[in-house]
């Protein structure tokens, strides 16, 4: 049972929710993983795409005291190397983007996993290493060929971001965003692939559709993934 990343958690204060503008659903992921009958000690492998707070901060859980302990206390944590070397030691532009405390929780207390690249995690899901956004960020490629199920993170964080020119702002070397977009998108379109978009409050997944010679969303896609 894998996670591809786990938002935030509980982890905001009443004026970083105010702040960022987060709404945590009723009883968050792991509510929702009960919903599923799986509860957080049967997850066996999380993914993380990248280690900014919003993908990996529900990995510790804060209790009423204010302790923090691992959410996924049996789990194999997936991490580029890249990635957790620029976590440990970001610039002063990017540092806010880390719960830079929770890494030592994480290493004593968790078993991580340091990927050197592409890898395949298990049988049919692999991650494509993508450094445009951030240093050692990882795509997740669930299935081959035809049908793939694709977690884009935040190398196109929602559909708008689907169009080449869209990229964000924060990312290190967009040129680079760029050229993996172009990538992604070619064989996505070929093969008829569904992108997932992470930070997207409308569109989960879709298809992708050409039209004029633009790549464009297509048909929207309901993600329903059973245990």
């Amino acid at each position: 049972k894998i996670l591809v990343d786990c938002g935030i958690g509980n982890r905001f204060s009443d004026s970083q929710q105010k702040i960022y503008k987060h709404e945590q659903t009723p009883g968050g992921l792991v509510g929702a993983l009960a919903k599923l009958n799986i509860g957080p000690d049967q997850i066996t492998d999380v993914i993380a795409s990248h280690l900014h707070f919003d993908h990996v901060g529900g990995m510790l859980t804060k209790s009423g005291a204010g302790d923090l302990s691992p959410t996924f206390t049996n789990a194999t944590v997936h991490i580029q190397e890249d990635c957790w070397d620029w976590a440990h030691t970001p610039s002063v532009w990017d540092a806010g983007s880390f719960f830079a405390g929770d890494f030592d929780i994480w290493e004593k207390q968790l078993d991580i996993r340091l990927h050197g690249g592409d890898s395949l995690i298990a049988p049919g899901v692999r991650t494509k290493l993508t450094c445009g956004h951030t240093p050692g960020q990882q795509i997740v490629v669930v299935g081959q060929g035809h049908n793939a199920l694709v977690f884009c993170a935040d190398l196109i964080p929602t559909a708008a971001h689907i169009r080449l020119p869209y990229i964000m702002a924060y990312d290190h070397q967009p040129l680079v965003t760029l050229q993996e977009k172009k990538v992604l998108l070619a064989q996505a379109l070929e093969e008829n692939w569904v992108l997932v978009f992470e930070h997207d409050p409308g569109v989960t997944a879709c298809k992708l559709i050409e039209k004029g010679g633009r790549v464009l969303p297509g048909e929207q896609v309901c993600v329903n993934l059973q245990p």
